[in-house]
């Protein structure tokens, strides 16, 4: 079907109303507004009415807008007209308004549906249901056949490789929510591959000829000194060995067998060199024509010649053994599909997929009647002579069969004329982003040709942007359009310059005084980029969401000035939007506002039911449904609706909290009487649940949506504990309705965080992107689409890798049209240098936006006026720093877990206290020792030090450890002097949001108790801290400056990210205990005197001590006092068991050890003076401990307390 030529046009006027037609509408064009448009030019200038007119658009929302918008306008012409004729029209159609036909495409075909039950025979009322309710039901009837098919069973082994068969459930279920039956595909199945012949080609490739190939093998160059030996005898000569005793020289071959051999071999390896060679791919890998490689395969070319052949062999052994895993998954899906619709139709139930395949069928089938029999296809084309489709991008093949069939598709031409039904359908295939819920844009481009070659229909272009403002139009076209500075062909336009270039309203035929205008720009640019240098992910992240906050509070809110809608006004928070391509890319984001303290909401955030609220939830009501359980109600009064802490258990044992045991008697009462309604009071409100969550407005709005959705749940359908807790767990396991978003917790201007996706027609006038830059999950298959088929082909072996990449980067350009497009006045762009160091693992933006920006030279458009602070990406001063090209070897992700219990060691606990009364069962055998927090502070009469200090206590303590989590060493690094901190605002904020995090308010010193009364005059003089922040400042920047004895004078600061790792959690077991908790900063430097990466545990921690803070004072005093010895003695005793098993199986690690224990104790340093005060550190190779007598006190407190 060859590409219609488009008409571009300004207005709907322009647009022919006797023909069908294709609209493309870029973004800001005037969609809505040229649609609405087309619905009064048919009623006034054709006099048509507004009920034979179907107009379909995509969500509820938007169907609400258009009958609005269209009763304005009919009110509007109403005013405008003195014909009595046209004004009886116009009231007419006024008053069928509401009953137009304005639907999203379910209601449309749910509607038909039940209008015309009569005709089709079929239930009037049906029962709405989600498809994903009804599968797993389905499944799980279908699965209690499973065991008599023993076929079916050793197919589904294969699959789950003898592990449980949950996996076949997870795909099949994904598979029935995408797969369409008749058109799509599933690969491979038996149409694809023929078992007994690719058995047959595999005996075909067993001609393996006698050689010395041992002598070839020795004779090859690029191998490492004992590799000769050692992978011939260990690897190669056994596998040779054993396959020629497998093949027999006849078609008899033990096929199973040798298929067994290979698989054991190699494995998931896609080249039988990866494991003849090993680590040698230099005496293999043929790099250029003067490589070691090519000269070997003249060496040795019997060798190669029968690495060449075994490589066949394993190719068809791979292709057979993914026949064979997935063999049974196409026959199961179709049947779960089939026993799906027949059980819904045995119960009168119908699912909003089974609204549109009931129709379409219905419409299929009745092709095959004579004219007079088409009863539902007629009495639609009757009620209907126009048909509006919005947002045609994301239609499917069964929706544009359906109004092709009505609208196009006529009888004889005598029976109705041709210009009676029209078919205009309006769309952007620039923007269709919704292929993950069946849109399908190649259906799209097949109708538009069909539309417009098959049925003279015209096509049309509005190319006249009347929502931004013209800078931002011209940078758009130049970005997504222009290819006059580009010289690669990978990083060309995105979209053909006619299809999404659009020009700026002509002033002489709009009114340019409502068309947004920037007043003040604050020396920003329309078009902007925010840079970092590139360093490991998550920090590129973390730099970039810092850089996005502070772009937003000191140069955007209250600062730009516009107009809007004829409005002149400054912008606030509610004016920006941050677009994020994951929920977890929000996550960066909206601590780096926190930090900024920057007010902002989650539109339509996800995974309510996964939320920490709904966690503690279904451990209250699991508790409530087993109350003489006791682990789960110690569970239950851990939760945040009691807050008691580990220790407290035993008073709660033993009736020592009254009130506590009065309100959980209380409740169990109501929950017994079912008085929902109390209980969930008594929760909420009287527990002092929500008082506590009062500063956290997330908390409190996912707790009310919580309590209203079980609270309906458990009256609507008088349920008890169990049940309800059953119920809950049901939905915490099934999140695809509506109930599973957050809903929204402010109603002060905030900014706005949310989705790509979500973002789809709406405007902002200030948007900035974020995310993508790194791969996501690997996809459990591969869809695409496939041109020789016309469908979807879900790929479970991935095998057409290159079709998936091709159609992904293209939906990746629609995406990213889409959120770049939704701008008004300002676009903000992140930008990773890697001049210096690659992204490893790029993600879509990176290969998009970010090669575009290059390929462009647009990512040189900085703002004016952005910080000039360097960021943790920025190179800093490595002349006091150890460098190291061995990175820190720990478990992902570890640098986000946080502090969640705020108590002492339970074996703290134990250690001093020999007579402790026994606790609750479920903590003697799994010991926890909350290691992370064992502060306790010295209550002391005097200070040695006289200047102004922060009072003692665990929010302090909390707040350091925090502040040196999140604030960015190189910042502090790059500042001389300590006042220079104070003025840096990021670095502040970090500070703010630690004391707001843990309720520390902010005091000037003046403001606090007597001792620490200072004249502020004299405090500036000396540059002592005026007020708590200060003094928190003050305490990161000598403690994080101060050059170490322990690390041959380098500083805290200079220690590369890539080499440090905050907060590490580790685990450690013998037996029956356990031992968990986490380590302040694990981290490594280069000891090139020794030969060595050394490792250290560090501990932050803000201890006053009376009698000043000299190494050998810290030592026999404080860290005696608090046990910190026994402290350090157990990390050292976990990590050392790591290092070890770490050691046995990475060669990196051979020149790794474990150096020793620092203790920082910042009320005690100054980085000015050469005396290591404020330091503690223990050498792991000079001391008088070993790990073994640890570990021998450890299981002795263990079992003590097991027994008190």
């Amino acid at each position: 079907m060859k590409t219609p030529n488009f008409e571009n046009i300004k207005a709907a006027s322009e647009i022919d109303l006797q023909k069908h037609a294709v609209i493309e509408a870029s973004a800001g064009t005037g969609k809505t507004y040229t649609l609405i448009e087309l619905v009064m030019r048919l009623l006034i200038e054709q006099h048509m009415r507004i009920d034979k007119i179907l107009l379909v658009t995509f969500t509820e929302q938007a169907t609400g807008e258009l009958k609005a918008r269209i009763r304005q306008r009919l009110i509007e012409a109403l005013k405008a007209t003195d014909d009595g004729a046209m004004i009886d029209h116009l009231e007419q159609n006024i008053s069928l308004l509401n009953q137009a036909s304005i639907f999203t495409i379910h209601g449309f075909c749910h509607g038909a549906l039940r209008e015309f039950a009569f005709e089709q025979g079929a239930v009037f009322e049906p029962e709405v249901i989600n498809d994903s309710d009804v599968w797993p039901l389905v499944l799980r009837q279908m699965k209690r056949s499973w065991p008599a098919n023993q076929a079916l069973i050793k197919q589904l082994k294969v699959f789950s490789h003898d592990k449980s068969i949950s996996k076949v459930d997870d795909l099949l279920l994904q598979l029935a929510s995408k797969y369409k039956s008749g058109f799509d595909s599933i690969y491979p199945s038996s149409f694809d591959f023929d078992i007994e012949d690719n058995i047959q080609q595999i005996r075909g490739l067993l001609k393996i000829p006698l050689f010395d190939y041992e002598a070839e093998f020795k004779s090859l160059k690029g191998l490492k000194s004992t590799s000769h030996q050692n992978l011939w005898l260990a690897v190669i000569q056994p596998f040779l060995s054993d396959l020629h005793s497998l093949i027999r020289g006849n078609d008899n071959n033990d096929i199973e067998a040798i298929i067994q051999l290979f698989s054991t071999h190699f494995a998931s390896k896609a080249d039988v060199n990866e494991v003849f060679f090993k680590s040698c791919p230099a005496a293999y890998k043929v790099e250029h024509n003067k490589s070691v490689a090519v000269e070997n395969r003249a060496l040795a070319v019997h060798f190669f010649k029968l690495i060449d052949a075994l490589n066949q062999i394993w190719e068809a052994i791979s292709n057979h053994q993914k026949v064979i895993k997935f063999s049974a998954i196409a026959p199961l899906l179709n049947e779960l599909i089939q026993v799906s619709q027949q059980y819904k139709l045995e119960r009168g139930l119908i699912s909003y997929d089974d609204m549109i395949l009931r129709l379409w069928q219905q419409l299929i089938d009745e092709q095959a009647l004579p004219m007079n029999e088409q009863l539902l296809t007629q009495a639609l084309r009757q009620k209907y002579q126009v048909a509006i489709i919005d947002e045609f991008q994301d239609t499917d093949i069964r929706q544009w069969e359906i109004f092709k069939l009505l609208f196009l598709k006529i009888g004889p031409v005598d029976s109705v004329a041709e210009w009676e039904h029209r078919l205009w359908v309006i769309g952007d295939p620039k923007q269709a982003i919704y292929g993950f819920r069946g849109a399908d844009i190649h259906t799209y481009e097949a109708a538009k040709g069909e539309i417009t070659s098959c049925f003279q229909g015209m096509a049309y272009r509005l190319n006249t942007n009347y929502r931004t403002v013209e800078g931002l139009i011209r940078e758009m076209n130049r970005f997504f359009a222009d290819d006059t500075t580009v010289n690669s062909a990978e990083n060309s336009a995105w979209f053909d310059a006619d299809a999404v270039c659009v020009e700026v309203p002509d002033e002489k035929t709009i009114d340019i005084n409502k068309m947004p205008q920037m007043i003040d720009n604050k020396g920003l640019n329309a078009f902007n980029c925010l840079s970092v240098k590139q360093s490991d992910s998550g920090a590129v992240k973390t730099q970039l969401a810092t850089k996005i906050a502070s772009t937003i509070k000191h140069q955007i809110i209250n600062q730009v000035e516009v107009s809007l809608k004829g409005v002149q006004r400054t912008l606030d928070a509610s004016d920006v939007c941050i677009l994020v391509r994951s929920n977890s890319d929000a996550e960066y984001i909206e601590v780096a506002l926190q930090q900024m303290q920057i007010p902002f909401t989650f539109h339509k955030k996800k995974n309510l039911y996964q939320s920490i609220e709904a966690i503690h939830f279904q451990v209250l009501l699991t508790a409530l449904a087993m109350p003489n359980d006791i682990k789960r109600v110690n569970n239950a009064l851990l939760t945040l609706f009691f807050a008691l802490q580990p220790n407290q258990l035993a008073d709660f044992a033993e009736e020592n909290l009254p009130t506590i045991t009065a309100l959980w008697l209380k409740i169990k009462e109501a929950v017994i009487a079912k008085d929902w309604i109390k209980v969930f009071d008594y929760l909420l409100s009287e527990s002092g649940a929500m008082y506590r969550a009062r500063n956290n407005r997330r908390r409190i709005a996912n707790l009310k949506q919580l309590k209203q959705l079980l609270l309906k749940a458990a009256l609507q359908n008088n349920l008890g504990a169990e049940s309800l807790a059953k119920f809950f767990q049901q939905k915490r396991e099934q999140t695809s309705s509506d109930e599973d978003l957050h809903h929204k917790d402010t109603e002060q201007k905030a900014v706005k965080i949310m989705t790509m996706h979500i973002s789809k027609g709406l405007e902002f006038p200030v948007v900035f992107l974020f995310g993508g830059f790194g791969q996501g999950p690997a996809d459990q298959f591969l869809q695409y689409y496939d041109e020789t088929q016309k469908g979807m082909v879900y790929d479970l072996v991935k095998q057409n890798q290159k079709t998936y990449d091709e159609q992904q980067l293209k939906q990746a350009h629609q995406l990213y049209y889409v959120a770049m497009t939704r701008a008004i006045f300002m676009l903000f762009l992140p930008y990773v240098d890697e001049s210096d160091c690659k992204i490893s693992k790029p993600g879509w933006y990176v290969k998009t936006v970010m090669a575009r920006l290059l390929a462009t030279g647009m990512y040189q458009q900085t703002p004016a006026g952005s910080c000039s602070f360097p960021t943790k990406s920025d190179v800093p001063d490595k002349s006091n720093e150890v460098l190291s090209d061995f990175n820190l070897i720990v478990p992902t992700q570890l640098y986000r877990r946080r502090r969640n219990l705020h108590s002492f060691s339970s074996l703290s606990h134990y250690k001093n206290h020999a007579s402790l009364a026994p606790i609750a069962n479920d903590f003697s055998q799994n010991l926890t020792a909350e290691l992370m927090n064992t502060e306790v502070q010295i209550n002391v009469a005097e200070k040695v030090d006289t200047s102004p200090q922060i009072p003692g206590g665990v929010k302090t303590g909390h707040v350091l450890h925090g502040i040196f989590e999140h604030v960015d060493f190189v910042r502090i690094n790059q500042h001389k002097y300590l006042t220079d901190v104070y003025q840096d605002d990021e670095i502040m904020a970090v500070i703010d949001q630690q004391m707001k995090l843990f309720k520390l308010e902010n005091k000037a010193f003046d403001e606090s108790d007597e001792s620490n009364n200072m004249d502020q005059s004299l405090a500036q003089a000396s540059n002592q801290p005026l007020d708590y922040r200060q003094q928190f400042a003050d305490w990161t920047w000598h403690t994080l400056k101060k050059p170490l004895v322990a690390l041959d004078g380098q500083n805290l600061a200079s220690i590369a990210l890539d080499n440090r790792c905050h907060e590490l959690s580790f685990f450690w077991n013998e037996g029956n205990t356990h031992l968990t908790g986490f380590i302040d900063l694990f981290f490594s430097v280069v000891n090139k005197q020794e030969d060595f990466i050394d490792y250290y545990i560090l501990d932050w921690k803000s201890n006053f001590s009376a009698n000043g803070y000299s190494p050998t004072i810290l030592s026999d005093e404080v860290m005696t006092q608090h046990q910190y010895h026994w402290q350090y003695q157990l990390y050292a005793m976990a990590m050392q068991r790591w290092f070890d098993a770490l050691k046995a199986n990475n060669e990196q690690m051979t020149s790794a050890r474990l150096k020793g224990a620092i203790y920082v104790f910042s009320r005690g340093i100054d980085c000015q003076e050469e005396a290591q005060n404020g330091m503690f550190f223990d050498d792991f190779s000079k001391n008088h401990w070993q790990p073994e007598d640890i570990e021998t006190e450890l299981l002795q407190i263990d079992q003590f307390g097991a027994k008190s």
